[in-house]
């Protein structure tokens, strides 16, 4: 009676050889379940566990090994094992691919007549990435005497060389407004000018985590995750000329949802650039004209101040925006950036205090 040995479960330890540092660690496993029907015999439902060793290349090139393997059936049952062999090559540093699998029984190695076993012909190709899957579906499948029907899933698990990064970048943007107004000298009754500043000071505290992974011997962003988000807006006036009666924020809210959700960015392994969302967040101030009003033209307009009071808003259109802009080297410790102008008639003073720490 032939019995076809046609289900192979295979885990590969693939040390993965990075630039100048230690191997990477990595399994390769692939799990199968078939049924064969046996003229004359019957049905026999097989598995097999099959582990094997070898080390993978930088980037690209050969791979082979030895291992062992262990076959169960139902038609008997029965239980084979013995020592088995792998090769294949790693192909643009993104497809493991297999090209020989073969098993030793008693000391002779046994051609498989199964079409889906890899081959040169026929390879199985899976994905070099950590998880990475494929799988193999056959119908009657092997030799015309024990057809079989089942599948094989390869899975490949390991960890690629990364770098972990955790970015930090409290800051401000303070945007100002310089007025000239008009007041009496209650000595002299004379018009004398009063120069006015309000606005807000919209401060920030942002952090991220960021992965970088290296392929082809070159590093590229892989990840990013928000880890901090919250955005205050302070609103200041000199003199005190308005009683402040209440402040709102249109959009610190939406800021503050970033927590928790996925970072763009790019690097080359030696700088760094993030794609912050622009949000833009509105802060608006309730008041009412706390002095008196003098005698003139906008005495009915100052009055009405008092009476009914005013809004103010600003709208924070810097900081997030440009945050995204700045090219941040790739070391320990701070990189500031510092942006902005002051004019006659307001003040922009924007601040992004990056600072970075590697943790892995």
């Amino acid at each position: 009676m032939t019995r076809s040995l046609t289900i192979i479960l295979i885990t590969c330890m693939l040390p993965v050889m990075a630039t100048a540092q230690a191997p990477r660690m990595a399994a390769l496993t692939v799990t199968g379940q078939s049924t064969c029907t046996h003229t004359g015999a019957g049905v026999d439902r097989q598995s097999s566990e099959e582990t094997v060793t070898f080390t993978l290349p930088a980037s690209d090139g050969p791979v082979s090994g030895q291992g062992t393997y262990t076959v169960r059936g139902t038609l008997g049952p029965y239980v084979l094992s013995g020592i088995n062999a792998v090769s294949g090559h790693v192909r643009d540093d993104s497809e493991l691919v297999l090209t020989y699998l073969q098993w030793n029984y008693n000391g002779e190695w046994m051609p498989s007549e199964s079409p889906f076993v890899p081959t040169q012909g026929q390879p199985v190709i899976i994905p070099l990435e950590p998880g990475g899957e494929t799988v193999v579906q056959f119908t009657n499948a092997g030799p015309a005497e024990a057809p079989c029907t089942g599948k094989i899933t390869y899975r490949l698990d390991f960890e690629r060389e990364t770098q972990v990064w955790q970015v930090a970048m409290p800051g401000h943007v303070r945007i100002v407004y310089h007025n000239l107004y008009a007041q009496v000298d209650p000595a002299t009754g004379a018009y004398m000018p009063l120069n006015y500043t309000h606005g807000f000071t919209f401060q920030y505290q942002l952090g991220a985590e960021v992965t970088l992974e290296k392929r082809k011997g070159n590093w590229s962003y892989k990840s990013g995750k928000v880890t901090q988000a919250q955005v205050v807006p302070e609103y200041e006036q000199a003199p005190p000329l308005y009683k402040v009666l209440g402040q709102s924020c249109e959009r610190c809210a939406k800021v503050a949802a970033l927590k928790g959700s996925a970072l763009s960015g790019t690097s080359d392994g030696k700088t760094l650039q993030l794609g912050w969302p622009d949000i833009r967040p509105v802060a608006t101030v309730d008041s009412k004209f706390a002095m008196k009003c003098a005698p003139g033209p906008h005495f009915s307009t100052c009055q009405n101040n008092i009476k009914y009071g005013t809004s103010f808003s600003i709208e924070d259109g810097y900081f997030l925006d440009r945050a995204g802009s700045h090219i941040l080297a790739l070391k320990d410790g701070p990189d500031p950036k510092k942006d902005g102008k002051a004019k006659a008639t307001s003040t922009l003073d924007l601040r992004h205090n990056y600072t970075l720490k590697r943790l892995k």
